[in-house]
């Protein structure tokens, strides 16, 4: 008798750890965009890395509104020395996207803490994937091709 009510809470404890386990998943996309290729990961909990290896750059920052993105972005150079250093490096700065669609970004970006957009756009389109959308997610093309 101990010992099934033992395994009867153990199977509770798995059960609601699986339940919780899809809340908790990230969810990828690969993008291609103005400055090449980007990978995105966003967290169960609205955190969001990335990278763009055309300019050995990463991406940290949040996920707003499930469609909308706050983050900034970090290269070993690039043409404007920030007066700090963030990241790592003192090459760094902002970049706000939107999802559009579920398939599109459209974004603009900025050096260092400069308003946004001073840097110009950084506009893209979901090659595979999934992107954070206001109603479930949406899939790119390539998803499940891998």
């Amino acid at each position: 008798m101990i010992v099934q009510r033992f395994f009867f809470h153990v199977g509770v404890v798995v059960a609601l750890m699986l339940s919780t386990m899809d809340v908790q998943a990230s969810e990828r996309s690969h993008w291609q965009t103005d400055f090449g290729p980007v990978k995105l990961r966003v967290e169960g909990d609205g955190r969001v890395t990335g990278s763009y290896p055309d300019y050995q750059g990463s991406l940290e920052g949040e996920l707003l509104d499930h469609h909308q993105l706050d983050l900034y972005w970090f290269q070993p150079r690039s043409d404007v020395r920030c007066n700090h250093s963030r990241g790592g490096t003192h090459y760094w700065g902002r970049v706000y996207f939107r999802i559009v669609g579920g398939e599109r970004l459209s974004g603009e970006w900025s050096y260092c803490d400069r308003r946004a957009g001073s840097g110009g756009k950084w506009n893209g389109y979901l090659t595979s994937g999934v992107a954070p959308g206001r109603e479930g997610r949406h899939r790119g093309p390539g998803y499940g091709d891998r």
